[in-house]
């Protein structure tokens, strides 16, 4: 059997600008994507299970918007947080947009969050 190279995945290093990164802590989006969302102080978030994608809307509602943070890198990335994101794989996913939202596509959503490995 011959072998299979395994990804070394640290975080947000070396993540693409089209990218958005999921894990147990939140989102942070790439760089073209943090850039679409100049201007707003949340963003909502939308499950679709039966096309196993999520969308991230610009907000300006702070009811159903998760807080806007910036990551402490130079290129000023930006973070949301929230329980939520127990219910994603962690992963880093391409990002598109469509219409007002911001999305990724083949991202199981689980009905129950996912236990945090230590």
């Amino acid at each position: 059997m011959a072998f299979k190279i395994i990804e070394k995945r640290m975080g947000c290093a070396g993540m693409e600008d089209d990218e958005i990164s999921i894990n147990s802590y939140g989102v942070t989006f790439g760089t073209n994507v943090s850039n679409l969302l100049n201007g707003f102080d949340y963003v909502e978030v939308y499950f679709d299970q039966e096309l196993s994608r999520v969308g991230f809307k610009p907000s300006v509602n702070r009811v159903n918007g998760f807080k806007i943070g910036t990551s402490n890198t130079k290129d000023g990335r930006k973070t949301i947080s929230g329980s939520w994101a127990l219910r994603l794989p962690n992963n880093r996913f391409k990002a598109v947009q469509d219409g007002e939202f911001i999305v990724v596509e083949n991202c199981e959503i689980t009905d129950k969050p996912q236990k945090i490995k230590i």
